[in-house]
């Protein structure tokens, strides 16, 4: 055990040496590492050590050998399962094993994908490992995220929303940016919005929520985050969830109209509690892309939501040395986003208002020097971000000429005329009104 230790300890800080001389030495302890985890079958605390170790190995070469990977598969699949007695003892190495084997890995594999499984009877038994595991389940949703949520991942996210009701603050958090993500992810056009069908109860429970008004202002962030996500992907499917949230809720008369109008109330109020200018920008993006969507209810809001935007406007837009107003947070070409596992836009019809300011650009060329194959997945997925990929004064600019055109210019300069001065004396600084 002392050994194991010593191996953990120097792999840990000197896993730089271990990569850069070509694994040698990983080798000669891969050989070994089989057959001494089958020698301490009942030495428990010696084969927790034993997957400390490989944990460092798998992360210092950055990859799981192909001639050992069916073994640490089956090691993490028989460390992670409850009805096994050893699991008390080897989870919590195992789960980081896991988490390791799907970071370093090119592709899923059926394996790795069965293992998925194991995620389940995990979360049913406690919140203890909440945090690794939806690490586990990010990590997949980067990897192979049609296969994943169609199967064992669905799974998990029907738990998690389950489990939300009797979570502390820190764990809605963490389940409601998995639902971020697992909307956020690309699919493949045939099942392009599987992860909104995945949340969908989540999404529901979220406008509930939202419909009190008193969230914690980090919790209230997630969830405006979460619907401007599906928004930008389908304002169809919002409303759809608007709908299907009013019904039952008497105090609302279980009409979507005024569930929306209290919704979208909450939203331009609150709003400015969002104190992460990226979420901040997601935000007011999804406000946008309801300006264009001919709903009586949001133009009602009209006023509060370009007050919003104004706002969200003068917090992101910074003038260059020649005058022009640009938005600080889209991606120049070349550059590494932030945020690595925010999510990606679905609003690729602006695009090309966005001045190009696409995801191709930064995403190929920041994996040049991803670590990994799961940082190289990261990247890609910050870039098409919307709050970098989007150009927010294009957005708003686009979306206001559309409900210009829709409505008339009578009618538009009639919504204009609600609105405060000071705040079209504002929005005219960055768009032509």
């Amino acid at each position: 055990m002392h050994v194991l230790h010593v191996v953990s300890f120097v792999t840990e800080r000197c896993g730089w040496v271990v990569a850069r001389g070509g694994g040698a030495g990983a080798d000669a302890l891969f050989a070994v590492l089989p057959a001494l985890c089958t020698h301490a079958q009942h030495h428990h605390m010696l084969r927790a050590a034993a997957l400390a170790a490989l944990v460092h190995l798998v992360k210092a070469l950055g990859e799981c050998a192909p001639n050992v990977r069916p073994w640490v598969l089956n090691v993490v699949n028989e460390s992670t399962k409850l009805s096994e007695p050893a699991h008390v003892y080897l989870l919590e190495d195992a789960l980081e094993l896991w988490l390791a084997v799907l970071e370093t890995s090119a592709a899923a594999d059926p394996a790795l994908l069965q293992l998925a499984h194991n995620l389940c009877p995990i979360l049913e038994q406690s919140t203890e490992h909440l945090r690794i595991v939806v690490y586990i389940m990010q990590a997949y949703a980067l990897l192979c995220p049609e296969e994943f949520f169609s199967g064992a991942g669905g799974k998990c996210m029907a738990l998690l929303d389950d489990m939300l009701s009797d979570m502390r603050t820190e764990g809605v958090i963490t389940v409601l940016k998995m639902a971020e993500i697992c909307v956020s992810v690309a699919f493949p056009e045939r099942n392009a919005l599987l992860g909104v069908r995945v949340v969908w109860p989540t999404l529901l429970r979220v406008v509930h929520c939202l419909l009190e008004g008193d969230d914690l202002p980090m919790v209230l962030s997630v969830k405006l985050c979460l619907l401007s996500r599906v928004i930008l992907l389908s304002t169809d499917l919002f409303y759809k969830a608007v709908q299907e949230a009013s019904v039952g809720l008497v105090e609302y008369d279980s009409d979507p109209a005024k569930v929306l109008s209290r919704l979208l109330h909450v939203w331009t109020e609150k709003m400015n509690l969002v104190t992460q200018v990226e979420r901040w920008k997601v935000v007011g993006l999804g406000l946008a892309a309801l300006l264009t969507t001919q709903n009586a209810t949001v133009l009602e809001r009209f006023p509060a939501i370009l007050l919003n935007l104004t706002e969200v406007l003068n917090d992101v837009m910074k003038m260059e040395e020649s005058g022009n107003y640009v938005d600080a947070l889209v991606s120049p070409p070349g550059s590494r986003p932030a945020s690595p596992l925010e999510g990606r836009g679905g609003a690729a019809r602006w695009g090309a208002g966005a001045g190009g300011a696409g995801s191709a650009g930064p995403a190929g060329e920041g994996e040049e020097g991803a670590r990994s194959a799961h940082e190289a997945r990261r990247r890609r997925f910050a870039a098409a971000h919307p709050a970098r990929a989007l150009d927010l004064r294009a957005v708003t600019h686009h979306q206001l000429e559309t409900l210009k055109s829709q409505v008339g210019p009578e009618t538009f300069e009639r919504l204009l005329q609600s609105t405060d001065k000071e705040t079209l004396q504002q929005i005219r600084e960055y768009i032509p009104l």
